[in-house]
């Protein structure tokens, strides 16, 4: 098995606890055939944004959170930073 992420995916989030399932789902089956990481910097969402990527990542060691309020930029900065792909 390859340890290495090929591909990293880094996002931010922001109040959207009803699309991220199916934002990983569509990562997860478009990745299906390649070593991810999944990033995520979430701008303290109040929504339950944060709990839902938290039961994404549950036993997913690839799936790396971080809470941070940041600008957009900031956040994806920081996503990339966090990033080993």
């Amino acid at each position: 098995m390859r340890d290495v992420a090929e591909v990293g995916v880094c996002v931010t989030s922001y109040n959207c606890a009803d699309a991220v399932q199916s934002h990983w789902s569509y990562v997860e089956r478009a990745l299906r055939d390649f070593v991810i990481e999944y990033v995520v910097v979430d701008n303290r969402s109040t929504d339950g944004t944060y709990e839902v990527l938290e039961s994404i990542a549950r036993g997913r060691p690839f799936v790396r959170l971080e809470s941070l309020r940041s600008s957009r930029g900031v956040g994806r900065q920081r996503a990339v930073e966090r990033s080993t792909a």
